[in-house]
């Protein structure tokens, strides 16, 4: 099912659980904006005092530069719908997914969606997409969060930093065969696509507590990085860029 023009509309599966890969909920969302790189889908719970036209397309046209140009420097990601475009469906499921864990989660890319919908992989969209919060003044589905934050601060920045998961995956498994690359070096890579383009606003708050109390924290983790562990890995690869002779 692909959108072909501004304000159909579709059913995405979406995450419901912390605790489990495949407990999903069906999220109803309006094709808001089309792109040559990207297509977003807004979740039609999501008013004007959460996310504006205007925002819409201010992040739209914002991203879909971007995109392009992340692509260029990274690597395409794959195509497995035939659409040409990157999906992102902005949702304040990915806002209670956060409060489940008693905090914010901004966003996430799931690999799972790179693969047919099946038994054994039932919460596959079979597209590219990126999973991304939204504003929520009133704090109906987790933490209080403004527009004018969400704006200028977290949405810009998720967008970037998921996007480069999505690259990462199909260059790793698909082009290269692999397997797809380490959570610590690919958070880093995330971290520095941010700063790289302009949004890497949340990275001094991650690197500073690394930089206090160092000695409590390796650059080589197993699992999913904590916080300092991201800001270690951030600099390390912000110092090998800077050593490039571009």
């Amino acid at each position: 099912q692909l959108a072909t023009s501004i304000g159909e509309r579709r059913t995405f599966k979406v995450l419901s659980s912390l605790n489990s890969s495949t407990s999903t909920v069906e999220v109803s969302a309006t094709t808001e904006c089309i792109d040559s790189n990207i297509i977003f889908y807004v979740d039609d719970r999501v008013g004007e005092d959460m996310l504006s036209d205007a925002d819409i397309s201010t992040l739209c046209s914002q991203f879909n530069a971007s995109s392009g140009r992340e692509q260029n420097l990274f690597g395409n990601v794959s195509d497995v719908n035939g659409d040409g475009k990157l999906a992102v469906l902005f949702t304040p499921q990915v806002n209670r997914l956060g409060a489940q864990g008693g905090g914010i989660i901004t966003g996430f890319f799931s690999a799972s969606d790179l693969y047919p919908s099946s038994t054994a992989n039932a919460s596959s969209n079979h597209m590219e997409i990126l999973y991304v919060m939204v504003p929520d003044p009133a704090g109906t589905h987790g933490v209080n969060i403004s527009r004018s934050f969400g704006m200028s601060n977290l949405l810009p920045t998720v967008l970037v930093h998921e996007l480069q998961h999505a690259i990462s995956y199909n260059q790793h498994v698909f082009v290269k065969g692999g397997t797809s690359e380490r959570g610590w070096l690919n958070e880093g890579m995330s971290h520095l696509a941010e700063d790289l383009f302009g949004q890497g606003q949340e990275n001094p708050s991650r690197y500073n507590l690394f930089i206090r109390n160092p000695q409590s924290y390796s650059l080589v983790t197993s699992g999913s990085p904590g916080l300092a562990a991201r800001g270690a890995a951030f600099l390390f690869l912000r110092f090998l860029y800077e050593q490039h002779d571009s």
